[in-house]
């Protein structure tokens, strides 16, 4: 090749004439230098950043302490930025990554998903459906009994029930008021619990101890008058 001309490797030649004409292919020959490192560069850090990918992939593993919805959000970011760089990952392998990667509480539901799904044609938004919910049925958190336990622990500990959020305290409720339903029903009467001082509901009062309502009172007045009264004329009659 002409020195004047230049190469990939080497700039070209200036042998002190028509400055012009090596001005432009001097030009021509750095912007070839910076288009090379940069497709260079670009190429060795997307493929190191697929790599570090690919192995985010193959590691992810779902934690006993999350759940599925938390899990899964990981994986699309990896499947994600894998598709960005070019390297889509197929849905079977997703598939089958995801049941591989749960925790030892789903295993009823993998051996029943293995046992009657075709794992090559599963589409990934039907599982993450059956799964989640699977979780919702069979591994949701049993609230109540959390909340029951919390307050037995608090009650030790002295703290107030002001720590305790609405749904808690709307969830206390609940169980006192099934608590109070599942009592012998022959202590009850239709007015409330029959007991000495039972509760009665009248029309404008509610939640009284008949004891010491107004109008259980009146009515102990009253009826001490009419037995006076009685006794009175019985007296006069003889």
């Amino acid at each position: 090749m002409d020195r004047a001309s230049g190469s990939i490797a080497h700039p070209p030649y200036f042998d002190g004439n028509n400055y012009g004409a090596w001005k432009a292919k001097m030009k021509s020959f750095l912007w070839s230098l910076d288009e090379c490192v940069t497709n260079e560069g670009t190429d060795t850090v997307k493929g190191a950043k697929l790599q570090m990918h690919t192995l985010q992939f193959e590691t992810l593993m779902m934690d006993d302490n999350e759940t599925f919805s938390e899990f899964y959000a990981k994986l699309c970011v990896i499947v994600n930025a894998c598709s960005s760089l070019g390297e889509k990952i197929p849905e079977d392998r997703v598939v089958k990554k995801i049941l591989i990667s749960l925790p030892e509480r789903f295993q009823p539901k993998i051996t029943a998903i293995e046992e009657i799904r075709d794992l090559n044609t599963l589409k990934v938004q039907e599982l993450i459906g059956s799964i989640q919910t699977y979780e919702m049925k069979h591994l949701a958190p049993k609230k109540s009994k959390t909340v029951a336990f919390k307050v037995v622990n608090e009650e030790h500990d002295g703290h107030s029930n002001e720590d305790y959020s609405d749904e808690e305290l709307t969830i206390l409720t609940r169980l006192f008021m099934n608590f109070l339903k599942n009592q012998d029903p022959r202590s009850r009467d239709s007015k409330g619990i029959n007991s000495k001082n039972r509760f009665v509901n009248y029309t404008d009062g509610y939640g009284h101890i008949s004891s010491e309502c107004a109008n259980t009172l009146k009515k102990q007045k009253d009826g001490k008058n009419k037995a006076m009264h009685t006794t009175w004329s019985d007296s006069e009659s003889e």
